[in-house]
């Protein structure tokens, strides 16, 4: 896989630093245990606003990847549209990996 970010968020998954689904994502949101979220380009967009809308409660960024559901869930063995960082190193990473693919204008942040 050359993609770095998909490389990492399998990375992340296998640490036990990733969870996902809507539901986990706000359970631990509200348990302020999510770090970082993220969201399929093609996830809901009625879901997109309910998740922004709870991250924004407990001041959490929200990153709308260029990633459908389907390669995220190849590389996570989960078909899901939302997935939520639980650690702050990991969380940072990939904010890092995410700003340094935004600055060779492959795709922007949304």
């Amino acid at each position: 896989m050359n993609d770095r970010i998909l490389s990492f968020l399998g990375l992340c998954k296998k640490a036990g630093k990733i969870q996902m689904g809507m539901d986990v994502t706000v359970k631990c949101a509200k348990e302020h245990k999510a770090k970082l979220i993220l969201v399929a380009s093609d996830f809901s967009h009625n879901s997109e606003k309910d998740i922004k809308k709870v991250a924004e409660n407990f001041d959490i960024t929200v990153i709308k990847l260029p990633y459908t559901k389907d390669e995220l869930g190849f590389v996570l063995s989960k078909l899901c549209g939302v997935i939520c960082i639980t650690d702050e190193g990991f969380a940072k990473r990939i904010e890092e990996l995410i700003l340094e693919k935004q600055e060779e204008n492959t795709w922007l942040l949304q």
